[in-house]
């Protein structure tokens, strides 16, 4: 061991032993503080219980009260009402059953244009009676109902389904996906967006 090395070793020691003279009397000061000490936990000691999750939403903000019982009784397994509230926006912001679009024929909450409501009579929807798209609990179960042969349609792929739903499943099957209308890309967007799929 060199001189410069001897010299670091007994300045090593000097400061091991300040410091265990310090150290007490900074604790005593309270400017520096004990080791902190892991009390045992107590036998038979149960952790309390993780805090509930939250229900999951039933429907988007700002849903029309009135809505919301038609939409929870024609909610499936693949169709949630959360699902149909995101699709009555978008389909119709004012949320109005009695909305009719001149350019397209379609009326009602979900916007069922003539087309959609002869393929529900078509697929045996509502025993094959006719729907009246302006009834809010016919209009939503229709929807859910086709939406759902669009998701089978589509093997479980909700966008292709959005896309279809808006523009027509031959446009979908034509392009090989979402077609390119932009208001077609928009509405699969924005239904995702509301319902925090994308």
């Amino acid at each position: 061991m060199g001189p410069f090395d001897a010299f670091l070793s007994t300045l090593g020691n000097v400061g091991s032993s300040i410091g265990r003279y310090v150290r007490p009397s900074l604790e005593q000061l309270g400017l520096l503080k004990p080791p902190s000490v892991v009390s045992p936990l107590p036998d038979g000691y149960v952790p309390p219980p993780p805090p509930p999750t939250p229900p999951p939403r039933q429907f988007i903000p700002n849903f029309p009260q009135s809505l919301e019982a038609p939409l929870a009784q024609a909610q499936s397994p693949s169709v949630s009402s959360l699902l149909l509230s995101a699709i009555a926006k978008q389909e119709n912001r004012n949320f109005a059953t009695d909305a009719v679009n001149p350019v397209s024929g379609a009326a009602g909450s979900f916007q069922l244009t003539p087309i959609t409501l002869a393929e529900l009579q078509r697929q045996g929807f509502n025993q094959g009676n006719p729907v009246d798209p302006f009834d809010p609990y016919q209009s939503a179960a229709g929807a859910s109902f086709y939406l759902a042969s669009l998701l089978e349609r589509f093997g479980g792929d909700l966008s292709l389904a959005l896309a279809a739903y808006n523009a027509g499943p031959g446009n979908v099957q034509k392009y090989g996906g979402i077609p390119p209308f932009p208001e077609t890309q928009n509405y699969v967007q924005s239904v995702l967006g509301m319902i925090g799929g994308e």
